[in-house]
């Protein structure tokens, strides 16, 4: 992230051979606008229009070919989109300062959108096997660390957010049909049935029978809720806590309590769930946003063909010929 002070990496010239023709009117404009950080403003400025020097052409006959030349050269340079809109944005105030004070008739940023910054991969998916190391080794010697295990078994078990997990009232949970009625708060308040472990059950169970009574002597739970009325911000910082702890201890990744969404979202691509299944699971409206999971699969898709498939080398004998061959 930028911030505003950074030291800005000059030319060893020193300034573009046009930038004091600018800066004063563009420093005015700033001000008036209200607009703090004008060192990263002016550091793009002198960037541009040496960029411009390069070119051998003048910021003032700038128009839309131009301008998405200057982005392509910021994309070849490795430039994440957040850099790029942010100096986009910058240089939309210049030219738009040149527009007011009358030096140009049109400003070229004016048709440029931002870059829409590519859907990373989840991060910190954890495998199988070292969820259930964590699920085993997190601690329950006191009754807030049992109430924070059964967080961990529910959102790993049905992949719930923190802030669906906080909310959870005794009448939420279905235990003939198997699963849990969550307010959908973003969608009008309106409540999407998802599925529940067998672990998340008894966890809850357990939750109930010895440790529920305790925490509730030591405060109010507001009729109906599961859990002790706690911001979802809090408990999300007192999780991640305990969860990096445990983490550490096991040598694991570090992780948080979102990751294990997506480890739950992962695990079940990966045992042969339906990406429309999983879309469901999740609660996503978008089937793109299920979509990103599968692309962590493809990470192991090489071994599993060398391994399953039956046209693959690692099944033929040492020596022997591969079926088909001429």
């Amino acid at each position: 992230m930028e911030q505003s002070g950074a030291k800005i990496v000059r030319r060893k010239s020193g300034r573009s051979n046009t930038y004091h023709q600018f800066v004063g009117g563009f420093t005015r404009y700033l001000r008036s606008k209200d607009i703090r950080s004008t060192d990263l403003y002016l550091g793009t400025l002198d960037e541009f229009l040496s960029w411009c020097d390069q070119q051998e052409a003048s910021p003032l006959s700038a128009n839309g070919t131009f301008i998405k030349s200057w982005r392509a050269d910021q994309i070849k340079a490795a430039l994440n989109h957040g850099t790029i809109n942010n100096k986009t944005s910058r240089l939309r105030h210049f030219y738009a300062h040149l527009k007011a004070d009358g030096r140009i008739l049109s400003n070229p940023f004016d048709g440029l959108s931002f870059l829409r910054a590519p859907k990373g991969l989840p991060k910190n998916v954890l495998s199988v096997n070292e969820v259930d190391s964590l699920l085993e080794a997190f601690p329950v010697a006191t009754h807030d660390q049992g109430y924070l295990k059964t967080v961990l078994e529910i959102l790993y078990g049905s992949a719930l957010r923190i802030s669906e997990v906080v909310s959870l009232t005794e009448a939420d949970i279905d235990y003939e049909r198997g699963g849990f009625r969550i307010i959908e708060h973003k969608k009008g308040g309106s409540r999407r049935w998802v599925p529940a472990t067998e672990a998340s059950f008894k966890a809850i169970l357990c939750y109930k029978r010895a440790h529920r009574p305790h925490l509730l002597q030591q405060q109010q739970i507001e009729a109906g809720l599961l859990f002790p009325p706690e911001a979802a911000a809090t408990l999300r910082q007192r999780f991640n806590r305990a969860l990096g702890s445990t983490c550490r201890r096991l040598e694991l990744k570090l992780i948080t309590s979102h990751s294990l969404r997506h480890s739950a979202a992962t695990h079940l691509l990966s045992a042969g769930a339906g990406i429309r299944q999983v879309q469901e699971f999740l609660g996503h409206s978008k089937i793109a946003s299920t979509e990103r999971y599968t692309r962590v699969l493809k990470d192991d898709l090489k071994s599993v063909v060398d391994t399953l498939h039956p046209r693959s080398s690692r099944l033929q004998p040492v020596g022997s010929p591969i079926r088909g061959s001429l």
